[in-house]
């Protein structure tokens, strides 16, 4: 009867020790998913990144510029606000006259 117990025992202890060992085997078959998983994204995201900057490269190489100026449309809308302004004070100043 003892010896049985101590059979069954041992024979539980190799099942959970069995049940242990393909747990691990199993959660590392699911880190090294995981792993190639995100490595996978990881690339995918480099890859997007590196082709948008591609287009933005063949898109700046597309639009060229010849002449920049804007001293001339600055002195304009400097007359233009005090123009503005003044307009602004003539129509709207009220002037109240007591006798």
């Amino acid at each position: 009867l003892r010896e049985q117990e101590l059979k069954i025992r041992e024979d539980q202890k190799k099942k959970d020790a069995l049940l242990e060992e393909q747990r691990k085997v199993e959660a590392e078959k699911e880190a090294e998913e995981e792993r190639k998983r995100e490595e996978a994204e990881r690339k995918a995201r480099e890859e997007k990144a590196r082709q948008e900057h591609e287009e933005y490269l063949r898109m700046k190489e597309a639009f060229s510029v010849e002449e920049e100026g804007f001293d001339q449309e600055q002195e304009d809308d400097k007359q233009n606000m005090l123009q503005e302004f003044i307009n602004f004070v003539k129509s709207n100043k009220v002037v109240v006259l007591e006798d």
